[in-house]
């Protein structure tokens, strides 16, 4: 139990870091990148991927950052699920809607000052399901009920929302990122969201 406790609390710090990550960048992210590809090395060891090593300076990740996902002319690569779920790409689709009865159903606030879609934000909601699991592992005696319920809540966000568009975020990432620690974060997101979600579905 010890041991399935440790994986959880794993998981929901990958969840944390990942969200942190893509947030507009600040001094402490590189460090948060190595926690990061550390921590995936523990859960999932086929999945290598180099820790950030180049000496960045804070200024060029922000500059990065905005041009990728913020603009000010265009937006390069869309934080924002449904411009990858929705037959027409624009934001407060329908599936930004749903996204948004999931949070209530959890009472979840977030400070993110962004549409419900946002990529920090779901991932932010991820972090919420898994701490809750965490949570109910604790309790007892009805532990192994209420931690089913929270898996399978994960399993079908990641299913409807996330897990459906990060790979197609993640390679807009790789083409037009031109720093290698977002193309390196982008694939460490959907490797980890990948393999989380096989590890969720019913054996």
């Amino acid at each position: 139990m010890e041991q399935t406790i440790s994986r959880t609390e794993q998981r929901a710090r990958v969840y944390k870091l990942l969200s942190d990550c893509f947030q507009s960048p600040d001094g402490e992210i590189p460090d948060r990148f190595r926690e990061l590809i550390g921590l995936l090395d523990q859960l999932h060891s086929g999945h290598r991927l180099e820790a950030q090593d180049d000496d960045i300076d804070p200024d060029q990740l922000r500059l990065e950052h905005a041009r990728l996902f913020i603009g000010p002319f265009s937006l390069l690569v869309p934080p924002y699920g449904s411009m990858y779920l929705e037959q027409e790409e624009h934001l407060m689709g329908k599936s930004t809607q749903d996204v948004h009865r999931w949070y209530l159903s959890e009472s979840m606030e977030t400070s993110l000052k962004e549409m419900p879609d946002h990529i920090c934000i779901e991932l932010e909601f991820l972090y919420l399901l898994v701490f809750r699991e965490l949570i109910a592992m604790q309790k007892k005696p009805s532990a192994d009920e209420h931690r089913a319920r929270y898996r399978d809540k994960q399993r079908q966000f990641l299913e409807a929302h996330l897990g459906r568009w990060i790979p197609a975020f993640e390679k807009k990432v790789r083409e037009y990122a031109e720093l290698d620690f977002y193309r390196n974060l982008a694939a460490a997101a959907r490797l980890f969201i990948e393999a989380d979600m096989q590890e969720l579905r019913p054996c």
